[in-house]
């Protein structure tokens, strides 16, 4: 990336000496512990910048939900401090991805990319009591994750719940105009991020 100021073009390697660049924070691969502190380093030096922009690009199967549940929390206090999340599916967001690209402030799906959603599922092992419990746990956080995303949507809090029953609880697969349609996603396509500098030249 090269920026024209005045007539002179500046080189992107003299730019990353000159000025603090915006971040664009990539969810590639599987929702791990580890992919959740890339994020939050990400997210961290995106703070740094003063930006007020969030994008967020998912290219993901999905993984753990307690990864995920660790990004959201991390993304509102983004939204506390006036920034915009945006989510940008490229490729896949399925499972955990289809659900962090719902909770963006804006949307955007790439126009070859797909969407899944599909029930949280959980592994329990241990005894019979410990086993209901967490089987009452994960039902627990499904519910709140799945009414957190129909509500960021427009929807009425049941909504996600009821779309994956009507689909006899099977993986829901979307393209990008099913995701228009839904209003799971706000446009398709992929954004171009542009960012500005201001010269000011002061005397006495």
């Amino acid at each position: 990336m090269n920026i024209q100021l005045n007539s002179t073009y500046i080189k992107h390697k003299d730019i990353e000496s000159s000025f603090t660049l915006p971040v664009v924070v990539k969810v590639i691969g599987d929702f791990t512990e580890a992919s959740a502190t890339r994020l939050y380093d990400d997210c961290d030096k995106a703070m740094g910048t003063g930006q007020k922009i969030l994008p967020i690009f998912i290219d993901s199967y999905g993984g753990y939900v307690d990864s995920l549940v660790g990004m959201l929390d991390y993304f509102q206090s983004f939204r506390d401090n006036g920034v915009e999340i945006v989510t940008i599916a490229c490729g896949k967001s399925m499972s955990c991805g289809a659900l962090l690209f719902g909770m963006g402030d804006k949307r955007y799906v790439g126009k070859r990319s797909r969407i899944m959603f599909h029930r949280v599922s959980a592994g329990s092992f241990g005894n019979p009591d410990n086993m209901k419990t967490d089987a009452k746990e994960s039902e627990r956080l499904e519910k709140f994750i799945f009414e957190e995303v129909s509500k960021n949507i427009g929807k009425p809090k049941g909504w996600l719940f009821d779309q994956l029953k009507k689909n006899n609880f099977s993986d829901w697969y979307l393209t990008a105009d099913e995701c228009i349609e839904n209003k799971i996603a706000t446009k398709v396509g992929i954004p171009q991020f542009t960012f500005g500098i201001e010269t000011q030249f002061s005397y006495e």
